[in-house]
């Protein structure tokens, strides 16, 4: 199908995203949403405060791992809508 995303599996190895299943690329969705959801949810309100209270380096750590998240829910996205083009 021409993907080209790579992504860590559960057990920390690489895996080619083309070479998983529908479930498993809806799961690894779900998954990185919730996570990505978690982190996002420790920046404002009451949890905000010790967020902003944190270091610049570790701030930047912090949004870095958020956008990463958001990178696998994207790459699991964009190989579930080309297996559906190629259907």
């Amino acid at each position: 199908m021409g993907n080209e995303h790579i992504a860590l599996n559960a057990a920390g190895k690489l895996t080619d995203l083309a070479s998983l299943e529908v479930v498993d690329l809806r799961d690894r969705i779900g998954e990185y949403v919730s996570k990505a959801r978690a982190l996002s949810m420790m920046t404002w309100a009451d949890q905000g405060e010790s967020f902003r209270n944190l270091s610049h380096d570790v701030r930047d750590e912090f949004m870095w791992a958020l956008s990463g998240m958001l990178d696998e829910v994207k790459a699991a996205w964009d190989e579930l809508g080309e297996r559906k083009a190629f259907k």
